[in-house]
């Protein structure tokens, strides 16, 4: 489930045809993209891709059926755009139009000007639009009169495209989950790490909703990400910050409700959101309190912000990503580390650096490097009974847990050397 949407845009012609492709992600359902076709500017191109969406006929050239469904986002590059369609190889070299493997350029008449636009990726070798500096690998434009089925959405303006790609759509509702896609974790060649699949795409009808009920959260009305959320973006920056630092809190409450009920997923998924209206507000803790940044300002950003990502490890802890607990808590012990340098040690509490420590120590003793979990939890131990304070039971039960697991090693270890050289 994902949470409603504020962004929008307004159709350029309430007569061409609208389409949906609903994401999934792993596991977990991103939402949909709601897509207008502008068949009133570039009739042929929208004609392609409206058909690859109903899915409905067969290629004359491979008799595999032309369509949209199963195909994954095989290229994403942030601040650029998100690149699907090629539904053969998955992987930027395939893809057919209906038409047959390749058509040409209809025209240029719609300019890359805005995020959201839905334009032709070019056929066949590691095709797609090049980034105008850097963001990616360079791929190889395979010039005019290429398209196939391969397309991708611009998630910033991209004038550089012009004259090259055929713009041909736009996003109208779901920019939410081309961001989500925009910013997942990518491995070689700006492919998402966990394969982003169009799990399902039709044609909507006149008058037919484009909301898909089962992805909204009326307890969270917000968009997913800050830039796409209307409402708390205002020529007033006292008003953005005071309702931006209000919305993040409100959305970490509904990620405490969700983890009480046993969805460590959505929890997972509300406080990481909380997490990037916090960072929408780019503070840093080296800056001390001035201007709109009062002191309790600055508390309460560093107060939610920690909390929201020591909630965070626990939810991954609870399951199982091992690796990202070990990030999380180590981003906030450099916050700590850095709020304490810069002698702001009233926007963070003690219990902050032993919970940090606790969860990491967890995620090092569950990944069988019990050395260095040893390392955290003792320390986790030395913060908590500063003062005379009793420590804390739980991390003292995990010690003992660790501290028998090397025990058990170091045993292991002398009786394979006892074999060897007995």
């Amino acid at each position: 489930m994902v949470s409603n949407e504020t962004w929008s845009a307004k159709m350029r012609n309430p007569s061409n045809p609208r389409c949906y492709l609903d994401i999934v992600q792993g596991e977990i359902a991103l939402g949909r993209i709601v897509l207008e076709l502008f068949t009133d500017v570039v009739p042929k191109t929208a004609e392609n891709f409206r058909v690859l969406v109903v899915g409905d006929r067969v290629s004359e050239v491979s008799g595999k059926k032309l369509s949209f469904e199963g195909c994954t986002f095989h290229r994403v590059i942030k601040d650029f755009m998100i690149q699907g369609g090629d539904f053969t190889n998955h992987n930027g070299t395939g893809g057919e139009s209906i038409y047959g493997e390749k058509f040409e350029d209809e025209n240029f008449i719609v300019k890359h000007e805005k995020p959201g636009l839905l334009s032709m990726g070019k056929h066949p070798n590691h095709n797609g639009p090049t980034p105008a500096r850097g963001g990616g690998k360079r791929w190889v434009n395979a010039g005019p009169g290429t398209n196939g089925s391969q397309f991708f959405i611009t998630t910033a303006p991209t004038p550089h495209l012009d004259g090259k790609h055929v713009v041909f759509g736009q996003v109208i509702r779901g920019m939410n989950v081309v961001r989500r896609i925009e910013t997942t974790p990518k491995g070689s060649d700006d492919k998402p790490i966990t394969s982003v699949v169009i799990s399902k795409c039709a044609e909507l009808q006149p008058g037919e909703s484009d909301i898909d009920l089962s992805t909204v959260d009326p307890e969270d009305p917000w968009a997913d990400f800050p830039e796409d959320e209307g409402s708390i973006h205002f020529d007033d920056d006292a008003k953005t910050l005071a309702t931006t630092l209000e919305v993040a809190g409100k959305i970490k409450t509904v990620g405490n409700d969700k983890f009480k009920k046993g969805e460590s997923k959505l929890a997972l998924e509300k406080w990481s959101k909380a997490v990037r209206y916090l960072n929408d507000l780019a503070l840093t803790p080296q800056e001390t309190p001035k201007d709109l940044w009062t002191v309790e300002n600055v508390k309460t950003y560093w107060l939610l912000k920690i909390s929201s990502l020591l909630n965070i490890a626990m939810a991954e802890l609870k399951l199982g990503t091992l690796e990202a607990v070990v990030s999380t808590t180590t981003n906030v012990l450099s916050i700590i580390s850095q709020l304490e340098s810069a002698q702001n040690t009233s926007f963070f509490s003690p219990n902050d650096k032993v919970k940090a420590l606790f969860r990491r120590g967890q995620a090092l003793s569950k990944n069988n490097e019990f050395d260095e979990a040893l390392i955290d939890l003792q320390n986790a131990v030395k913060i908590s009974s500063a003062g005379g304070a009793q420590p804390d039971a739980g991390i003292v039960k995990e010690i003992s847990i660790v501290q028998k697991a090397i025990k058990d090693r170091k045993e292991k270890e002398k009786k394979v050397y006892q074999k060897m050289f007995g």
